[in-house]
């Protein structure tokens, strides 16, 4: 368990904290909307995914000319 904490970074501390706060908002101000928001911020910091880093880019694929 620690190994898996060892591996966190600043942008997955920050999502995890951003979707603790929007759920307790939304619990706080009945407003589901802040919950889909907080649930899908603390997967992507479960899960460590996201779109960072260009990680989430089309290959554009070059084309050729013809003359």
């Amino acid at each position: 368990m620690r190994s898996y904490f060892k591996q966190w970074t600043g942008m997955r501390l920050l999502r995890l904290l951003m979707g603790v706060v929007a759920i307790v908002q939304g619990i706080a101000s009945p407003t589901p909307l802040l919950w889909v928001i907080g649930a899908v911020l603390l997967v992507q910091a479960f899960l460590n995914i996201g779109c960072m880093d260009s990680s989430c880019n089309i290959p554009v694929q070059q084309q050729k000319m013809h003359r």
